[in-house]
């Protein structure tokens, strides 16, 4: 919505759906510092975050740092 605080352009505001095949790969890049940025895993999992392999179940969500690009797995 237009007078929302997310449609404003300091927000930072992103919303991705992202489906994945078996042993598929994403890559979200990076955002602005003091962004919080939360994946969720809504079906399937777990999703493998991050060069440390972080892994996130099904129905569960995680914060990771977002000062530079985030692959997932």
């Amino acid at each position: 919505p237009p007078d929302s605080w997310a449609s404003k352009p300091h927000s930072d505001v992103a919303i991705w759906r992202v489906a994945l095949e078996a042993d598929g790969t994403f890559t979200l890049p990076a955002a602005d510092p003091g962004t919080l940025r939360t994946i969720y895993v809504f079906e399937g999992g777990p999703l493998a975050v991050g060069g440390a392999g972080e892994r996130i179940p099904s129905g569960h969500g995680a914060v990771v740092d977002c000062t530079g690009p985030v692959d997932v797995r």
